[in-house]
């Protein structure tokens, strides 16, 4: 749901986004789907929508494949940034960015952060302002301060599920 939100936020702004759905969310099983093959062919059709950036959202239980994934990303595009959200960037946000090959880690709530973000990094670089965003600053992980929680949820847009049930009808 979380990142359907997002998916909408982005669009609403004037933003193309492309969704790699992959529905795993249990460790026994994601240990042994995501074989150094899988990875790689699932980096390489990340990279073939050309994006600015690249989001991925991590469960604890799928940390680790997450952190293959976004390590394959960076080997085959160093200059594209990384970012991670989820419930795991919210819970150990220090740890997050001990890893050279995240950039960018939003914690909490990303429906404001996540679109100020992207257009951060199209135009002026700075993120100083961005609440709920954790990166680097002058090479030392920085923490920007959490912003409160969204009240009217009613006011967010419409979300797009064809993805998901493209993907995955049951």
């Amino acid at each position: 749901f979380g990142v359907q939100v997002l998916e909408a936020v982005l669009r609403e702004r004037g933003h193309e986004v492309s969704v790699v759905y992959v529905p795993i969310t249990n460790t026994s099983v994601s240990h042994r789907y995501f074989t150094p093959a899988r990875i790689r062919a699932l980096a390489e059709k990340i990279l073939g929508f050309r994006p600015d950036m690249v989001g991925i959202s991590a469960f604890t239980d799928t940390f680790h494949s997450c952190c293959e994934i976004a390590k394959a990303v960076k080997e085959l595009s160093p200059q594209t940034p990384v970012i991670f959200g989820g419930i795991h960037a919210t819970l150990v946000k220090q740890e997050i960015l001990g890893h050279d090959f995240i950039d960018f880690s939003v914690v909490g709530e990303a429906e404001q952060a996540l679109p100020e973000l992207v257009e951060a990094y199209l135009t002026t670089k700075n993120y100083e302002s961005i609440g709920n965003l954790c990166y680097r600053k002058d090479g030392l992980p920085t923490a920007n301060p959490v912003r409160p929680y969204l009240r009217d949820l009613d006011n967010l847009p419409p979300l797009d599920k064809s993805v998901y049930v493209r993907q995955n009808p049951y």
